[in-house]
């Protein structure tokens, strides 16, 4: 069983974390067992009709769902899941979908995660934070 990597990479503003989380996302499809799933808040309120709480929602059945060995969670522009000093609804649905999707697919593989962020993790809700076991920083542009 791999260990879950949950990654967050960012910067004060655009420093290249989009840039780098492409690159990775990108060599993870080189390999045949790998499957990635892409949820930005745009998406998660698309998905749910306008609510983006329903729309984390259907996260944990779509990653259970893949049948790779690997699966990757991309989750850009973090920062947009903060409502003021707390975590909004659709984060606290898709962190409840992640770690179900987890749950379910602990004897099929790991599901990992690959998310990006244009503030600094101390300005993100600690519950977003405590998400990530390595926060990168990016100062590339």
């Amino acid at each position: 069983h791999t260990p879950a990597c949950r990654l967050l990479l960012w910067g004060d503003g655009e420093k290249g974390q989009t840039a780098v989380a492409a690159a990775v996302l990108h060599a993870a499809s080189l390999r045949g067992d790998t499957s990635a799933l892409s949820c930005s808040f745009a998406r998660l309120v698309d998905v749910g009709y306008g609510n983006a709480a329903h729309g984390a929602a259907s996260v944990a059945s779509a990653l259970v769902a893949r049948s790779a060995d690997v699966r990757i969670l991309h989750l850009p522009d973090v920062h947009f899941y903060s409502d003021g000093d707390d975590a909004s609804a659709a984060w606290h649905a898709l962190a409840e979908a992640l770690a179900s999707a987890s749950a379910a697919s602990s004897s099929g593989g790991a599901v990992h995660v690959i998310a990006t962020s244009a503030v600094a993790p101390s300005s993100l809700p600690k519950c977003v934070r405590d998400v990530f076991t390595n926060m990168q920083r990016c100062d590339a542009m």
